[in-house]
């Protein structure tokens, strides 16, 4: 029964579905075990007795679990690879938060190129050391070495790639045959705003979006 629960829960994770609704009789989860009472009666019975095992705090206490195994998977993976690169940069949530978003990527025995994403963390500040820091404890929770990172894409951020304090250069004095690549995506989305800049139409429709 324990591990119908876990599966119900796995299932709308997987499909990123909601799990719970304004009303937990009627939320996703509770429909999706409810519907499976048809196949299992020992479920129903289970449930009635076991109420504690669908409330809101086991099931996140569920998907913590999940999380971290998948991260432990990767995080094994990634070890059995040796070489790995690191990509990362940092953003702000809705409540003003910064956090840092790491992503590790890596090549398969067959030569597939995999990017992998480990998660978000929250940064005190967003200065070269705090970040540097951060990637380092990321790594350790991975058990990864930093010796082993041979490349690392950043944005164009001083804090990243300023060539006495950046973190770039933090992480090439640990490693010091890693490669820095400036980040393509944001050198499009530089030249976008530069081009857009000169017409005026265009600035003033995304001025307004924004304003929106």
């Amino acid at each position: 029964c324990l591990t119908q629960v876990f599966s119900s829960l796995l299932f709308l994770a997987r499909q990123g579905l909601k799990i719970c609704g304004r009303e937990d009789v009627n939320s996703d989860f509770k429909q999706l075990l409810k519907l499976r009472y048809d196949d299992s009666s020992d479920l129903l019975l289970w449930l009635n007795r076991k109420t504690t095992w669908t409330s809101v705090e086991i099931q996140e206490e569920i998907l913590q679990s999940m999380s971290l195994t998948i991260i432990r998977h990767f995080a094994k993976v990634t070890k059995e690879r040796k070489y790995f690169g690191i990509i990362a940069d940092e953003t702000a949530d809705c409540s003003s938060q910064e956090q840092l978003t790491v992503c590790l990527r890596t090549v398969s025995d067959n030569f597939d190129v995999e990017e992998t994403f480990f998660g978000m963390y929250s940064l005190d500040r967003c200065d070269s050391p705090t970040i540097f820091r951060s990637i380092e404890d990321v790594l350790l929770r991975l058990n990864l070495e930093m010796k082993d990172c041979k490349a690392v894409c950043f944005d164009g951020a001083a804090a990243y790639i300023s060539e006495t304090i950046g973190v770039a250069n933090c992480i090439q004095e640990k490693s010091p045959s890693v490669v820095k690549t400036h980040c393509y995506i944001q050198c499009v989305n530089l030249a976008v705003q530069d081009a857009v800049s000169k017409v005026p139409l265009m600035h003033d429709f995304l001025q307004l979006i924004q304003e929106l």
